[in-house]
């Protein structure tokens, strides 16, 4: 799947910021356009605060779309994404692995 620069950019800020395991984009609107209007990503890394994290990340990456983030920790994203019917599973399996 072909990420749109946007996305890719949000991408780069973010793992410039953490050491991100693994990002996962599961949802991304379009414009008829063709332009991306808003996305969601999952992210997986190792953080003991995550709505620290969140909070940080959001404050300090500006995109011209809005956008939302979902963390989970290593641990938690091992477990849940095996585990039939949750939303990280429904992730795993429908979402694109958004490459560095």
């Amino acid at each position: 799947m072909r990420v749109s620069p946007l996305i890719r950019q949000v991408a780069e800020e973010i793992r410039s910021m953490y050491k991100v395991e693994r990002m996962i984009l599961y949802n991304e609107k379009h414009a008829v356009t063709g332009e991306t209007t808003s996305f969601k990503l999952c992210l997986v890394m190792d953080t003991r605060d995550k709505a620290e994290a969140e909070r940080r990340l959001y404050l300090t990456i500006d995109c011209d779309v809005p956008y939302d983030l979902l963390i989970y920790t290593p641990a938690q994203w091992d477990h849940l994404k095996t585990c039939e019917g949750t939303f990280a599973w429904r992730v795993d399996q429908t979402g694109s692995v958004v490459d560095e």
